[in-house]
């Protein structure tokens, strides 16, 4: 029940309906929000480097294959159990104020290549939650690795986009790829 009225009250502020909310999962609900904040501090869509890049592949008819499907991204948050579902929405309601200020700290860092600010402002929040920072990072990370380590060994060069918090910190790609051995160079 108070979730649900911090949720109302930010839909209201928003000048929103709650009737359509009222049908989404609590993870759901948390994500909307979420991209409504990156949104409207700026940040679109259909402009991100995922975007860009598979446009830009496409485009030049390259193959473009997934590291994993959209049913099992869905399924990190939806297998979560409805006690956890509302305290992540609890959480990102709590968080909502700060997260322009977030985006713009983030994309100021990547820019600049700060790779512990990046660090710092993806691992922070998300490491306070073990739950979800195992299903979101640490279990697809370790998913990937085999995937991404078959791309390093086709004859063809592979190029591989992934969130930033997939990078950085003791269990981000960068560090798993260089445990075993490869060696790596930020651009």
């Amino acid at each position: 029940a108070q979730t649900y009225d911090m949720v109302s009250a930010r839909v209201a502020a928003l000048g929103l309906p709650i009737e359509p909310l009222k049908r989404f999962k609590p993870w759901s609900i948390a994500l909307t929000l979420l991209a409504l904040e990156w949104q409207s501090a700026g940040f679109d869509p259909s402009l991100g480097l995922d975007k860009h890049f598979y446009d830009r592949a496409t485009a030049e008819r390259k193959s473009v294959i997934g590291l994993e499907t959209i049913a099992y991204q869905i399924s990190r948050f939806d297998e979560m159990s409805m006690p956890d579902q509302d305290r992540l929405l609890a959480q990102t309601l709590r968080e909502l104020d700060t997260e322009k200020a977030n985006v713009k700290a983030l994309a100021d860092a990547w820019r600049a290549g700060n790779v512990l600010a990046v660090e710092r402002i993806v691992l922070e929040d998300l490491k306070s939650d073990s739950l979800l920072y195992r299903r979101l990072l640490v279990e697809r990370n370790a998913a990937w690795l085999p995937k991404i380590l078959e791309l390093f060994a086709r004859p063809k060069p592979s190029f591989v986009v992934v969130g930033a918090a997939h990078l950085v910190g003791q269990d981000g790609l960068v560090a798993m790829l260089a445990a075993k051995g490869y060696r790596l160079e930020q651009l």
